[in-house]
């Protein structure tokens, strides 16, 4: 599968209409990860996620010399636990689009950061 290939899939699973949830079919995928536990705000979060970036640019750069193809990296996922799943899901839109759908919280929280959440205004500013 070429790059434009790869780059159509990633735009349908990742770019989803902004003023609305949708629910999408994942496939199976490989990917680069990082595990931890501790504050996502935090020093040591934030120093993993340099580390993950510094360790994929190099696969891109070998995609390009060695297979003469675009390698594609998705944006940034987070999947976050809690003790307790009320932790995440108060007072914001999970308590709407779930129950609507038939569904219900399970397993991990699953963020995907579309932009650099450090380069974001925080809502309402």
């Amino acid at each position: 599968m070429g790059a434009l290939d790869d780059r159509r899939r990633l735009e349908e699973l990742y770019l989803p209409p902004a003023d609305e949830f949708v629910l999408v079919d994942v496939p199976d995928l490989q990917f680069v990860m990082i595990d931890g536990e501790g504050d996502p705000n935090g020093e040591a979060f934030s120093r993993a996620v340099r580390w993950l970036f510094s360790a994929i640019y190099p696969v891109k750069r070998i995609a390009k010399e060695r297979m003469d193809t675009r390698f594609v990296e998705p944006p940034l996922e987070g999947l976050w636990w809690a003790d307790d799943m009320n932790d995440f899901v108060a007072g914001n839109l999970h308590h709407e689009f779930l129950p609507e759908h038939d569904l219900a919280p399970n397993g991990y929280h699953h963020e995907i950061y579309l932009t650099d959440p450090n380069r974001v205004a925080p809502a309402g500013s």
